[in-house]
């Protein structure tokens, strides 16, 4: 029998379906057009985060590359919630997933998982106070000793991919 493995700590459910709502909202200003001219003041910019995670710990390192530029520390929260710490600030983050698919091999008690999902960056402290933004995210994994009675071993390694707004001065 196996043990049920952490799915990423980037990974999950309800307050995701809000999140996902949220991020339709973050982009329908971006879309929103008026004669060629876009409404919000906030310039959108490239954003993708890199996490891996110990599928015994709760977080781990995340590398931030594009308007940030950063690296710190993953916080988890809650299922749906994720809080990125930089030394310059730090980024409430919630995300959901649209797709997760694992095999358990019983004989070699061994998981592979694959999910991809939708993230919100929901506000920002320090420096990044008034950062929104949206995308998505790959998270995948192996994780070896997987039955009962063993202590699971393994990372989930997750890239988020997306844009980021960051408030005019």
């Amino acid at each position: 029998m196996r043990v049920r493995h952490l799915l990423v700590p980037l990974v999950v459910s309800a307050v995701g379906v809000v999140a996902v709502q949220a991020a339709a909202s973050a982009h329908d200003g971006h879309n929103n057009r008026h004669h060629g001219n876009r409404h919000d003041s906030a310039p959108l910019i490239k954003q993708d985060f890199t996490l891996t995670n110990d599928v015994n710990g709760n977080g781990g390192p995340v590398v931030a590359s594009g308007a940030i530029n950063a690296s710190g520390q993953d916080v988890v929260v809650s299922d749906t919630q994720d809080t990125f710490t930089f030394p310059d600030g730090s980024l409430t983050v919630f995300h959901a997933p649209v797709r997760s698919k694992d095999h358990f091999n019983e004989q070699k008690c061994t998981d592979t998982l694959r999910e991809t999902g939708r993230y919100v960056i929901a506000s920002g402290t320090g420096q990044y106070e008034g950062y929104s933004g949206s995308g998505e995210y790959l998270a995948t994994g192996r994780i070896e000793n997987a039955c009962e009675n063993q202590t699971p071993t393994g990372t989930i390694n997750v890239t988020a991919r997306g844009s980021i707004n960051i408030p005019s001065s």
